[in-house]
């Protein structure tokens, strides 16, 4: 075969064995969780030279363990971040790329969080492939995607061909730097069904220490006029709490905690089999679909919104850590965003996130770079 084919041939293994944990593949789009191995067994063959393809397709038993814990799809706008290649290590990985050719979910800067063996925010699926269904609109939809919505409206490429595939790598953020993973990408192609909802949602997601997950959201419009702005976390538990500013999942296995940085008129909620006034709080369930808790940060202003969130995995059998997350002051720098962080067996940490390099202060400290981390 051509040269030029086998590379891509090979290159598409390399996606499976980079983008799965525990064997099962991300479930964007109409995938959902496949096992690969039978298909990483055939790669193993193919291409004899790659030991990384036989450990997955062999769940390490035989062949050498991969040796990246990141990677960049830069392409297909796919990021993988993850603390080792062990059942029990934390895992994420972003969709951030072109809407697709086939297939395709509005589903721009969602991802799926896996730890402790188990997918803790997952991707919800897909319906049967049937339009004239409500159900398959939805599960395609942004509003039962990890992913920003605006008015109750999600994102809207179907209509627009020039973002189905792309002939250049994404301009997205994604590098590692000590003890942070840091990734950055942006929507602005328009929500709502004609797209005329012009908001930018840029999103960065922090992976500190191979421990836990930082996520900024920044919603900008391009007009004057109020919105709501509503950032959507699938739960991959049959409950979730809320506590303040706090959602916390309730179930066997590992949970996830997830804190919202407190500010003035956002809502922290548990959407459920919600019907009214918009569907939300629901997953594929074998022929028909089932009440799943989804959590649902809130704010509804003229100037965009800004929410800060910290994802933190709670290992099985261990009680919800008193972490925190709260915005601090910041000047100057490029639509510059501060947290401060508390989390269990660490002292406070301060980040500092920047759409660009200009000169932020935080504290008393100067900020150059587009993202800092602080102890």
């Amino acid at each position: 075969m051509p040269a030029r084919y086998v590379k891509r041939l090979e290159g598409m293994y390399t996606y499976f064995l980079y983008s799965s944990v525990d064997g099962k593949c991300a479930a964007f789009g109409d995938s959902g969780h496949g096992d690969i191995r039978r298909v990483m067994r055939k790669g193993a063959e193919v291409f004899p030279g790659r030991e990384d393809f036989l450990w997955m397709a062999t769940g390490g038993k035989q062949g050498r363990k991969p040796g990246d814990l990141t990677y960049a799809f830069s392409y297909a706008g796919q990021y993988v971040m993850r603390s080792g290649w062990k059942d029990e290590d934390r895992f994420m990985i972003i969709d951030a790329g072109p809407y697709g050719i086939a297939h395709q979910h509005e589903d721009n800067l969602s991802f799926e969080l896996y730890a402790y063996g188990d997918w803790l925010v997952p991707d919800p699926g897909t319906y049967r492939y049937n339009y004239d269904s409500p159900w398959r609109h939805f599960m395609v939809s942004s509003l039962s995607h990890n992913t920003l919505v605006v008015d109750h409206q999600g994102q809207s490429r179907r209509s627009q061909h020039a973002l189905y595939a792309t002939k250049r790598p994404l301009r997205h953020r994604f590098a590692t730097e000590g003890r942070v993973t840091y990734f950055r990408g942006t929507y602005d192609a328009g929500y709502g069904e004609d797209a005329g909802l012009k908001v930018a949602h840029t999103r960065s997601i922090f992976f500190v220490d191979g421990r836990f997950w930082v996520m900024i959201d920044r919603a900008r419009p391009a007009g004057k006029e109020a919105h709501l702005y509503e950032s959507l976390l699938m739960l991959n538990r049959t409950r979730a709490t809320v506590d303040g500013n706090r959602i916390a999942t309730v179930g066997k296995g590992p949970n996830l905690l997830v804190v919202a940085a407190e500010q003035a008129d956002q809502t922290v909620e548990v959407a459920k089999g919600q019907m009214e006034p918009v569907r939300r709080g629901w997953k594929r369930g074998g022929k028909t679909v089932l009440p799943n808790p989804t959590a649902v940060v809130g704010k509804q202003c003229k100037e965009g919104a800004t929410f800060a969130m910290l994802l933190y995995p709670v290992a099985p059998g261990k009680n919800t850590p008193p972490a925190k997350i709260a915005f601090l002051p910041v000047t100057g720098g490029r639509d510059a965003v501060a947290v401060q962080i508390t989390v269990p067996g660490k002292k406070r940490m301060t980040l500092v996130d920047q759409l660009g390099r200009g000169q932020a202060r935080v504290g008393g400290r100067a900020v150059r770079g587009e993202m800092a981390w602080l102890d």
